[in-house]
Parts: C-alpha cells; sequence; structure tokens
C-alpha cells in the first residue's frame, strides 16, 4: 500500500486530500479508484525525540478535484531517529544532491548541512535554488522508505555554524588519512555528525581548523572513495552500528 506524507483537511465532513502532487500521483501515476485504499502520514520534519505522528489507512471516496476518503485505521508512530547527521561539501556536479539526498534519507540521516569547502568550485550562492526541489526529493524518499519523519535539509557557506554546539556530540571527519572502522560506542540521545569533504579532498586550511572540533578522523577503505560514496557508505555504516 502507497504511503503519502501529506496533511488532511476536513471539509464539509468530510476528509480531504489537496495537495497537487499527491492528487496527481494518486489519480495520473496510480491510477487510485473509488474505494482503493492507500496510507497517509501527517509531516513530520527534523529530529523529533520521543514524539509520535498518525498514520492513517484511508479509502478513496472521490478523486477529483480533490482526493475526498474517509478513514479506515490510524496508528501512532514513533518518530525516534538515528541521531546521525552529515555535513557533505557541496558537489562540483550540481546533479549529485538529488542522489545524496535520496540515499541519506532513505538511510535514516537526520539532518544533511551541504557546505562550501575551500575547494568547492559550486557556492550556496549558486545553488540556493534547488533547496525546495530537495525538500520534495527527501519527501518522496521518505514515502518510498517508510520513514516517519523527513530530515532537515541546509545549505551552510560556514559549516562551523551549523554544527551542533554540544560537548556530547561527536564530529567525524571522513579522511583517507584516518584510522579504519568505526569503532566507538554513541551514548544516548548523542547526536553523530559524520563530515565529508569535495572532490579534490579538504584543504591545508580545511584539515586545520576541522582537527581543532572532530572527535575522530575515519578512513573506510584501502581505496579513494568519491565524496558521494563516502557520505553514503559512511551514513550506512554509522547507523548500521547505532540504531
Amino acid at each position: 500500500m502507497h504511503l503519502f506524507l501529506t496533511d488532511m483537511k476536513q471539509q464539509n465532513g468530510m476528509w480531504i486530500i489537496d495537495e497537487e502532487r499527491v492528487v496527481y500521483h494518486c489519480v495520473r501515476v496510480l491510477r487510485l479508484k473509488v474505494w482503493d485504499l492507500l496510507e497517509v502520514q501527517d509531516k513530520a520534519i527534523g529530529y523529533r525525540q520521543g514524539e509520535f505522528v498518525l498514520r492513517r489507512v484511508v479509502r478513496v471516496v472521490s478523486v477529483w478535484p480533490f482526493l475526498s476518503v474517509s478513514i479506515e485505521s490510524e496508528e501512532k508512530i514513533n518518530c525516534d531517529g538515528s541521531g546521525v547527521c552529515m555535513a557533505v561539501a557541496i558537489p562540483n556536479n550540481s546533479k549529485k544532491l538529488s542522489m545524496i539526498v535520496q540515499k541519506l534519507t532513505e538511510l535514516w540521516v537526520e539532518k544533511i548541512v551541504f557546505w562550501s569547502a575551500e575547494y568547492s568550485q559550486l557556492t550556496v550562492k549558486k545553488i540556493w535554488w534547488k533547496l525546495s526541489k530537495l525538500s520534495t526529493v527527501a519527501l518522496e524518499a521518505c514515502e518510498q522508505s517508510r520513514r516517519s519523519h523527513v530530515p532537515l535539509i541546509v545549505f551552510a557557506d560556514d559549516l562551523w555554524k551549523n554544527l551542533e554546539e554540544d560537548e556530547n556530540n561527536v564530529l567525524i571527519c571522513f579522511d583517507q588519512d584516518g584510522v579504519t572502522g568505526i569503532w566507538w560506542s554513541k551514548e544516548k540521545n548523542q547526536i553523530v555528525w559524520w563530515i565529508v569533504g569535495p572532490e579534490w579532498g579538504f584543504s591545508p586550511r580545511d584539515r586545520e581548523w576541522l582537527s581543532k572540533i572532530w572527535s575522530r578522523s575515519v578512513s573506510l577503505w584501502k581505496t579513494i572513495l568519491r565524496m558521494e560514496t563516502a557520505a553514503i557508505v559512511g551514513a550506512w555504516s554509522l547507523v548500521h552500528r547505532f540504531v
């Protein structure tokens, strides 16, 4: 059964779904008919420790110009997350942004920050207009993977201002010269940040200031990984170990 993260409204005693994206997908793609079933969940954006959202099974009553539905059943879904956040340098090819967001969302990353490293060829000013599209990519990835909440997506000129300034958090920097393997234990409610550099690696200046704040420098494998590969493999390694 297909899941949609959208808000339902009450109108004239009926529940309706009028978000254009959802209506189009149900009518034109899934070709839902009257009495077909689907799942609808309230939108939840960001890390919500201990909170719940409602996920409902609804039956289609009419399909145009919006979806009218009746609620068949509902359940509370826990919004507890992985506690893993990713800071990924802006790739030189902006087409990689969507793929990175999609995969990190599926892997349950809580927050994705794209930051301008010294060797980044693209800047926040050149890609800021993609934020709305990336938010939609993350939303649809949540629906496909049946994730309970959407990650926050941020563009940052200054990475440090977007890192959680909490001594209890762990900052891990992916570096080919770092130690191999993720071997420590994460404490309860601790946030782990995974920092990935650009295609050409960290500059001496980036490496200098990062070395002052990172908790560990980690190498994932013997070979040099592309930055998008490092982001995805790093996320899987952290979430697999800590969730």
